[in-house]
C-alpha cells in the first residue's frame, strides 16, 4: 500500500478551503510562516497503522494526518484571532464532509473513509502573542 496518493488527495480536498491564503505539506512552525501567508494550512503525516484481518483478507490500513491552521492577528489589539480560526476550522471540516448524499468521504474512491477524528487542539493568544493555532486530527481508513 502506497499512502502517497491518499495523502495527496487529502491535501487536494482541504488546501483551497475558504479563507486559506497559503497551504503546504511541508511541515513548518507558525514562526516560519510570514504573517502575509496566514491564514495558513499545514498538512503533516501523523502515522500509519495496519490491522491484519486474517488469511485471505487484505490488511486494513489506517492513516493519520494533522491539519494545522495558523492565524496571525498582527498588531491590531482589538482583533480576535479565534474568530478567524473558528471559521477556518468550519471551512476545513466542510471540505472533508461527504459529497451530496454520500455517507463517507472516500477521497474520490481511494479510501473507505476519511474524517476528522479526535479533539481539535486550539491555542490562541497568550504566550503566542497575536498568533493562534489549531490542529485538526484526521483519520483515514483504507478498506
Amino acid at each position: 500500500m502506497n499512502p502517497e496518493p491518499i495523502y495527496a488527495a487529502l491535501f487536494a480536498k482541504v488546501k483551497d478551503a475558504p479563507g486559506i491564503v497559503y497551504a503546504t505539506r511541508r511541515v513548518k512552525l507558525w514562526s516560519d510562516v510570514p504573517e502575509a501567508h496566514q491564514p495558513a494550512l499545514i498538512q503533516e503525516q501523523a502515522g500509519i497503522g495496519v490491522q491484519h484481518q486474517g488469511p485471505g483478507f487484505p490488511p486494513k490500513w489506517t492513516l493519520a494526518a494533522d491539519l494545522a491552521l495558523y492565524v496571525n492577528a498582527g498588531n491590531d489589539q482589538e482583533a480576535v484571532p479565534a474568530i478567524t480560526l473558528n471559521n477556518l476550522i468550519s471551512a476545513v471540516c466542510a471540505a472533508l464532509a461527504p459529497a451530496g448524499d454520500q455517507e463517507r468521504q472516500t477521497l474520490n474512491g481511494l479510501v473507505f473513509d476519511c474524517r476528522v477524528n479526535g479533539k481539535i487542539e486550539i491555542s490562541e493568544g497568550g504566550s503566542l502573542g497575536p498568533q493562534a493555532v489549531a490542529v485538526i486530527p484526521v483519520e483515514i481508513v483504507t478498506a
